[in-house]
């Protein structure tokens, strides 16, 4: 495997602390950074703090396993299970604790696909902003080629992008809460 960005910053002669948060499928270089082989979690070169959501497939907000400094730990359904929440709590704990040069990533899944809210926020009251005028426009002989060829949204289509924006937009609020603690 080549350097990660963390062994890089180790070798400019200042002691840097570093942590992640987030999914352990990071593309550093060209390399997949390691993941759980036959239940052995481990830690790249150079990260002091390991927190990374170590689960196939890794797009899961409860039922995964967190990579805890090589320590396999696994989190159920429950509220208190929710993977942004629990990311947000492992990084601020690091902050918390570090008082030198550092370097933190900290990449929850939200907003992506599946976006699953947070506990008790369905999204469904979240407002939405008015389309473009373009968003599903009849006419499209001024697009290119491949537009023209699409067929136009269904109502049942409309309604799926809606209810992922939604759920797009609630599963958001918990990294806003997380950045502002």
């Amino acid at each position: 495997m080549g350097k990660n960005i963390v062994v890089c910053l180790d070798g400019t002669g200042n002691e840097v602390i570093s942590a992640i948060a987030g999914p352990d499928m990071v593309v550093l270089r060209g390399s997949r950074l390691p993941h759980a082989v036959d239940g052995h979690h481990e830690v790249p070169p150079g990260w002091s703090d390991w927190q990374a959501v170590d689960s196939s497939p890794v797009q899961r907000y409860y039922d995964y396993v967190l990579n805890e400094n090589g320590r396999g730990v696994a989190y159920g359904d429950a509220p208190a299970d929710y993977s942004t929440s629990v990311l947000t709590a492992k990084a601020l704990q690091f902050l918390r604790g570090v008082h030198q040069p550092f370097f933190l990533y900290f990449a929850p899944l939200a907003p992506h696909l599946p976006a699953t809210p947070p506990p008790g926020e369905g999204g469904a009251l979240l407002p939405l902003r008015h389309p473009p005028p373009s968003f599903n426009e009849a006419d499209v002989l001024d697009k290119p080629p491949f537009i023209d060829r699409l067929r136009p949204l269904t109502p049942g289509d409309i309604t799926e992008l809606k209810r992922k924006y939604r759920c797009r937009a609630a599963s958001l609020r918990q990294v806003d809460r997380g950045v502002n603690a």
